[in-house]
């Protein structure tokens, strides 16, 4: 994959949901925005509930951090900003959306 897209410094800011952040839930949504600074990656990681979320408890962490939680992101946070991936569950395979890639 390292071909396709341009490598991603793990240390970059990243936007984690509350749900994830506080409560451990899994991340299910995962959207790459363009990045508003140097240090920003542009990724938010969310849990995808439906349950209205109070985004000032939004935290910041590495996108180390992010991909030490949950591995299976590894291979993706090298995708470009205007990426979205999703999952149904934490057991199911990481989809792309292709409109957004």
């Amino acid at each position: 994959m390292q071909d396709r897209y341009e490598e991603t410094d793990n240390s970059g800011a990243a936007i984690v949901c509350q749900h994830v952040a506080e409560k451990g839930c899994p991340i299910l949504l995962a959207i790459r925005d363009e990045p508003i600074e140097p240090t920003d990656s542009g990724w938010q990681f969310l849990c995808g509930s439906d349950e209205h979320e109070d985004e000032s408890k939004f935290q910041v962490w590495s996108v180390r951090e992010v991909t030490e939680f949950e591995p299976s992101l590894n291979e993706l946070v090298d995708l470009p900003a205007g990426s979205s991936i999703s999952r149904v569950s934490a057991e199911a395979p990481w989809k792309i959306d292709e409109s957004t890639s």
